[in-house]
């Protein structure tokens, strides 16, 4: 479960309405006494949880995402740089290494001899938490910072997935020819060879390209490749003559509507068309 913007917002807010609560070893944070103190461990064990879950968190130092296993600073021992650890944390060398936009920062001291010598903080959603001994829980400057040198290890919350990129828009199908343009320089701007795009086209003299004239810049499969007003424009062309011109000026209506307007009107039911040679 991703650690959502409206997550991280109830956990912020979670962990500020309990500043100024007491350390407490082997204390938990509670879901309804705001003054009730906590370790750091306990700490935090209640930011990744509320970080995943917001109000749906455990109220207990343990990590949901791997079977409620118990966090304690010595629990969470140093791995491999780059394993996933408690919550789903990755391990890094450094504070360096975090990403600056990791939901959740987690720093770790591991002493000599564990227990007082062992110690951790946090950083949630840009925020300092830090619940100590000498200060109870305290957030801002009060509080460690993630890069402070008394760490010794160090693992951070990866932030979610964003949405996948747009794919790149289609390349058009069509140029419609514009003052000055020359049939190299609309070939060249697509990627083209002049020669492919003049015969696409069927261009008898490259050389002249009259404006408003509109060019397919690939081959098409008729007719599955086009719309309608492209069909239009490609058998007017081909047609070359009244009829041709009379289909390049229906090119805003659809196939089926130009066919009718330009085609001769149905025979009456029950008449033959004329034989081309006459009666026989």
């Amino acid at each position: 479960m991703p650690a959502t913007a409206t997550n991280l917002k109830w956990a912020t807010d979670m962990l500020d309405a309990r500043v100024g609560a007491p350390y407490v070893y082997g204390g938990v944070l509670s879901p309804t006494n705001t003054r009730q103190g906590c370790d750091c461990s306990a700490l935090a064990a209640h930011a990744l949880n509320a970080a995943l879950f917001g109000p749906a968190m455990t109220w207990q130092r343990v990590d949901p995402t791997n079977g409620n296993a118990w966090i304690t600073t010595e629990s969470w021992r140093p791995i491999r740089t780059g394993q996933r650890g408690p919550f789903g944390t990755i391990t890094v060398s450094q504070p360096a290494d975090i990403p600056a936009g990791a939901p959740v920062k987690v720093a770790l001291h591991h002493g000599p001899g564990g227990g007082e010598n062992s110690h951790m903080w946090i950083e949630l959603a840009g925020r300092r938490f830090e619940s100590a001994g000498s200060k109870g829980l305290v957030t801002g400057n009060r509080a460690l910072s993630i890069a402070d040198p008394y760490g010794t290890d160090w693992a951070y919350l990866p932030a979610p997935a964003g949405p996948p990129p747009a794919p790149p828009p289609a390349p058009p199908h069509t140029y419609t020819v514009s003052p000055g343009d020359t049939l190299g320089g609309i070939a060249s701007r697509y990627g083209l060879d002049w020669r492919q795009l003049a015969r696409i086209n069927a261009l008898a003299d490259p050389d002249q390209l009259a404006v408003g004239r509109v060019l397919f810049l690939a081959e098409r499969r008729w007719p599955d490749d086009y719309t309608d007003r492209e069909l239009l424009i490609d058998i007017a062309r081909q047609l070359r003559g009244p009829i041709g011109e009379g289909w390049a000026q229906l090119g805003g209506r659809s196939v089926v509507d130009a066919m009718g307007a330009l085609l001769p009107p149905a025979l009456p039911h029950g008449t033959s068309p004329p034989h081309p040679e006459g009666d026989i």
